[in-house]
């Protein structure tokens, strides 16, 4: 993790994942005039364009495999009604 201090404000740079998918989250504090109030928000993106290509590139071969399966046994199904 990496600590950054901008303008008054705190911010933070996290690693985070989910199973085998890792991505990066900020974090900035924000302070409020009014002290019982503090706010944070989170923006989450992905670190390169490589790991979102590799998504990418999965989610699609999933969805060709399917596709071709779906066409095989409508082909399938076409030709076994014609006996």
């Amino acid at each position: 993790m990496e600590r950054h201090r901008a303008r008054q404000r705190n911010f933070l740079i996290a690693n985070e994942h989910i199973g085998k998918l890792y991505y990066n989250c900020s974090y900035v504090a924000i302070k409020s005039l009014n002290p019982a109030m503090s706010w944070c928000i989170e923006h989450t993106f992905f670190g390169s364009a490589q790991s979102l290509e590799k998504i990418q590139l999965i989610m699609a071969n999933i969805l060709t495999v399917f596709v071709l399966v779906f066409i095989l046994f409508s082909v399938l199904s076409f030709w076994w009604r014609m006996d």
